[in-house]
């Protein structure tokens, strides 16, 4: 065993430990702390609390709705640093659990591609406000593939209860921002290091457009479109289709070089 290992593994053992611990201390209580909450004021409490938070580090509100909460600042040389949260619980009015995502917004790609293939639509038609260019969940970010049990030093998510909503759970999340999320974006000086991390097809062809690779953005979509068909909605199959044509004719790289 390696020593970088064995301290992981101390390390999962510990984490393990605390993780444990915390979810025994964080059982619903026999007798109610207060008042029951509803989802709507659990969410508007988180918002303003991170909104608070992370208006420190330069971060604004960018979008909010009942499904997720966005995050930007700008970020030299790449458009905005994006960070979310997402609310994962539907339809369990006691809990509110809530997932962290880190990513971009680079306005400069994303504008470019509403004009070459429309508006983009969420299921209900809505146009998407705020969406990621490029982005991951933050346990993913941190995952490593050689550690023990691939352990996060947090939790893939947080828990939240409405007739028990800890103020040190609210600082735990924030604990986890802080000393996780923000330091990712040092990571991307360029929009050229977005070329690894998560994004879809559509913005990592727009990306290699940029980055002057129009062969390999054409011959990315062309596999994609390729696949079968129940792999993309006939919305997105549409989208795919008018950004191919675009890069044929030029008309991204020409909207690319106004921008």
């Amino acid at each position: 065993m390696t020593q970088r290992n064995f301290f992981l593994r101390r390390w999962d053992d510990f984490t393990n430990f605390i993780d444990s611990y915390r979810a025994i201390q964080f059982k619903l209580s026999p007798k109610p702390k207060h008042e029951p909450l509803t989802t709507k004021q659990m969410k508007t409490r988180l918002q303003e609390e991170l909104s608070r938070a992370l208006e420190e580090y330069g971060f604004c509100l960018v979008a909010s709705n009942s499904e997720v909460v966005t995050w930007g600042r700008a970020h030299p040389l790449v458009g905005q640093d994006g960070l979310s949260i997402h609310f994962l619980t539907k339809h369990a009015p006691e809990i509110l659990r809530v997932d962290i995502v880190v990513g971009f917004i680079v306005p400069l790609i994303q504008e470019s591609l509403t004009k070459v293939s429309g508006e983009n639509l969420d299921p209900d038609g809505k146009a998407v406000v705020g969406s990621f260019f490029s982005g991951t969940r933050l346990s993913r970010a941190y995952d490593d593939p050689l550690r023990p049990k691939r352990r996060h030093p947090f939790p893939d998510s947080f828990t939240f209860r409405n007739t028990d909503f800890r103020m040190e759970e609210v600082e735990f999340l924030k604990q986890t921002i802080r000393q996780y999320a923000l330091p990712y974006y040092a990571r991307f000086k360029s929009l050229g290091d977005l070329r690894t991390i998560s994004k879809s097809a559509e913005n990592q062809a727009a990306l290699l457009v940029w980055l002057g690779d129009s062969e390999s953005a054409v011959s990315l979509l062309n596999e994609e479109l390729g696949k079968p068909i129940r792999r993309y909605s006939s919305n997105m199959r549409a989208r795919l289709e008018c950004l191919r044509n675009s890069i044929v004719t030029g008309e991204l790289q020409k909207l690319l070089a106004e921008n």
